[in-house]
């Protein structure tokens, strides 16, 4: 028996540097479509199709044969993630069309072989022997559509691809050569991935692709121009206003590069905040006053100023103490006062006696929220004061307390 291997001859062909390229499965050469196969021969049919991403390969069976039926499993099996199908031992009904499906996420392609069989007959006996299927071994071929790339400085990202043939399957590595790759680089299944691209990336970079056969390598020159360098343009609203005890957030919108180191300025003091964005928690009157952004870079400085409002709403009295109240020992007076504002007004309160000083034995009772104020042991006339304040203001209320001793009866 022989064996016959028929082979589509593979190249690889990918994109231009963008991660993001593909192209749709083909197959670079075909041949020897239609074959013939004598009665128990052997025979290997190879599909190597192309593409990016990397097509997945499948076959269609003659007829109603699949991959599970008895006939397949026993005489027909599948090599090097099915790029290869060999039949074993060929019999009449293994005949018909094997196509090959490349897919990938941009399409299907396919190739067709016609297997034809046939018996060969002689007067004397033919030895026929099958010699030993060995499985091919290719060693690595690496494929880079360019050897030289020019980027600009800052250019966000640069993927560069790097293909390989062989069998088994190689590894791609990529490195530097010479150096250390930059902190900047990774690589991505075949892909040098560089983001943000710096001067100090221009340098050549080394595709290395490796399987049990040996390795290959190609090297790619980076090469990265200057970008102009821009004087900083800071904007920032010149007057921004905020509620009292509330968060507000100051953003300084700044171009320029190399990217601009920024500092901000209150009344002319230097914050610790290096950003573009300043947050004032809690806002109070003390945070009034001139903000200042500046952005710097080896082109130059640039600030702007904004000043900063607090709003707030002074105390108002919404219930007040009567103008006066009398007292006794055995019915102490009782004084209500209640204000609105924001931020929310304090209460306190102050005793004066008409004549003399506060003893310093005088007690008060207040409420919880200091708005009811009670004198238990007065013992004076005096005038009783409530005062509402917040930070935008105060107002006051006054009412005359008229104090009388009891009177002793004599028998």
């Amino acid at each position: 028996m022989n064996l016959i291997i028929y082979n589509l001859v593979g190249y690889i062909i990918f994109g231009t540097g963008n991660a993001d390229t593909g192209i749709h499965p083909y197959f670079p050469v075909s041949e020897n479509s239609e074959v013939f196969v004598a009665d128990g021969d052997h025979i290997g049919l190879k599909c190597v199709p192309e593409g990016n991403p990397k097509p997945q390969v499948t076959w269609h069976l003659p007829g109603n044969l699949t991959r599970n039926s008895p006939l397949v499993k026993s005489h027909v099996s599948f090599h090097f993630e099915n790029v290869e199908l060999e039949i074993q031992n060929m019999v009449k009904e293994l005949h018909g069309s094997y196509v090959c499906l490349a897919h990938n996420s941009l399409g299907t392609t396919s190739y067709t072989y016609i297997v034809k069989y046939g018996r060969i007959t002689s007067k004397a006996p033919v030895l026929i022997t099958t010699p030993p299927i060995i499985p091919m071994r290719i060693k690595p071929d690496v494929f880079l559509k360019y050897t030289e790339h020019n980027v600009t400085e800052g250019d966000s990202i640069l993927a560069i691809p790097c293909a390989a043939d062989g069998i088994p399957n190689p590894k791609i590595t990529w490195s530097a050569i010479g150096s250390n790759m930059p902190s900047n680089a990774i690589q991505y299944q075949q892909f040098l991935i560089i983001r943000n691209i710096r001067l100090d990336d221009s340098r050549y970079y080394l595709c290395t692709a490796t399987n049990s056969e040996g390795h290959a390598s190609k090297p790619v020159h980076i090469i990265v121009h200057p970008k102009p360098h821009v004087k900083p343009t800071v904007t920032l609203p010149p007057s921004l206003q905020g509620t009292y005890g509330t968060t507000i957030t100051l953003t300084c919108n700044v171009t320029g590069y190399p990217t601009p180191t920024i500092k901000w300025y209150f009344n002319g003091k230097a914050l610790s905040t290096k950003t573009n964005k300043y947050e004032i928690q809690n806002a109070t009157l003390a945070e009034m006053g001139a903000y200042t952004c500046e952005a710097t870079n080896d082109a130059g400085t640039s600030r702007t100023d904004a000043v900063f409002i607090v709003h707030g709403t002074a105390p108002s009295l919404t219930t007040t103490p009567p103008q006066s109240v009398m007292a006794t020992p055995n019915n102490p007076p009782s004084f209500t006062c209640r204000a609105s504002g924001d931020p929310t007004p304090t209460i306190t309160w102050e005793f004066k006696p008409f004549v003399g000083t506060t003893s310093s034995t005088y007690h008060a009772e207040l409420s919880p929220d200091h708005t009811t104020l009670t004198l238990p042991n007065i013992t004076k006339s005096g005038l009783v004061t409530c005062t509402a304040s917040n930070p935008f203001g105060r107002v006051q209320a006054s009412s005359s307390v008229i104090y009388t001793p009891a009177v002793s009866m004599v028998g």
